[in-house]
């Protein structure tokens, strides 16, 4: 059985350990990058990626079907997020500039995979699960998301998708970006993003017509 390792366990910047990482509910992620661009603490890094490294895993997955893959992927986002913090400008979002660095080492990954198995949602279950501080216990894990997801037949449905159309339903729709916001992640207009959704929804739409008729 394939070991699955959560990114935090990896090497990597992550793997610096503090415990006085501030309460993420009292904080912006731009007022954290702020601190990191200005000293580079280890615990203002330690806040960044407990806040988004669980729905970062999210979207890889969703995007590449594969847990070491996408556990590479998101490894290598924070990674490039420590060593190029002072590419982010204090003044912008947060999020469309980390999920521009995602993307990236989505499709650099993807690129890279000779061949990608899929595992089963249970064991992305296990891996979303294992960084948490309570053990795993949680009132909406992204394991079991994904899980609902995969028995309702959605991640077959994303797959009719082609690779930008289903990274902007998936942004939208679970990572809950905007349209703006979006653009910036995928360097493209709010526009043209709103239209590609627009016409994956219809495409989408006709396929769930199709599968009723064929119950």
């Amino acid at each position: 059985m394939l070991e699955t390792v959560h990114p935090e366990r990896r090497k990597g910047p992550m793997n610096q350990q503090n415990s006085a990482v501030p309460p993420a509910s009292q904080q912006s992620s731009e007022a954290i990058m702020a601190r990191l661009l200005k000293d580079g603490s280890e615990a203002d890094f330690e806040a960044i990626y407990r806040r988004h490294a669980r729905e970062a895993l999210d979207f890889a997955y969703r995007m590449l079907r594969d847990v070491s893959a996408a556990e590479d992927a998101v490894q290598e986002a924070f990674t490039k997020l420590y060593k190029y913090r002072y590419s982010y400008a204090a003044d912008k979002p947060f999020k469309p500039w980390f999920y521009a660095i995602v993307r990236s080492c989505i499709n650099d990954t993807a690129r890279s995979a000779a061949k990608m198995q899929t595992l089963p949602p249970e064991a992305f279950a296990q891996l979303s699960d294992a960084g948490q501080p309570n053990g795993g216990a949680s009132d909406d894990p992204s394991g079991l998301l994904i899980y609902q997801e995969e028995k309702a037949g959605v991640f077959d449905m994303l797959l009719v998708l082609d690779d930008e159309s289903r990274e902007i339903v998936v942004m939208h729709i679970f990572q809950n970006m905007t349209f703006p916001e979006i653009a910036q992640a995928v360097d493209s207009t709010a526009d043209a993003c709103r239209m590609r959704f627009s016409r994956a929804m219809v495409k989408l739409k006709n396929l769930l017509q199709t599968r009723g008729e064929k119950k």
